[in-house]
């Protein structure tokens, strides 16, 4: 992938609540991987304003499952804020693989898709959703 992202920004208004991702342990029990469904998230509703923004990253559908971290750019440490890679999609809308963190103090970030890939630096602006396309097919 190369280091170069689409950014769009948007303005949001209306009802909001925070998304939370959990950290989910694992274990030594077995999982089998044999046939296992896409993991579809539901809607998310967003925190923002003021000093505080989101952040929608379009992802290749073959990542639907993962998660993604988020480092911020001279600003604090985020402690390794990451978030899951989920198939999403409005009602009558097809869906998209994407990667939502919310949450985001104004300023600028690095994302990469995979540890292999170059990470790109996206800026967040308070009361503004950003969205990053990061797809390479």
């Amino acid at each position: 992938m190369s280091g170069s992202g689409h950014s769009h920004e948007h303005s949001h208004d209306g009802p909001s609540h925070s998304h939370d991702h959990d950290d989910h342990q694992h274990g030594d029990h077995d999982h089998s991987h044999e046939a296992e469904p896409v993991p579809h998230g539901g809607p998310v509703l967003l925190d923002i304003g003021g000093d505080v923004g989101a952040l929608v990253v379009h992802l290749d559908d073959h990542l639907a499952g993962t998660e993604i971290p988020i480092e911020s750019v001279g600003g604090p440490s985020l402690d390794g804020k990451h978030t899951g890679v989920h198939r999403r999609g409005a009602r009558g809308e097809p869906e998209h693989t994407v990667a939502i963190f919310d949450d985001l103090l104004e300023g600028r970030y690095t994302i990469a898709a995979t540890p292999a890939d170059a990470p790109v630096e996206v800026t967040i602006v308070g009361g503004q959703v950003t969205e990053l396309d990061l797809r390479t097919t």
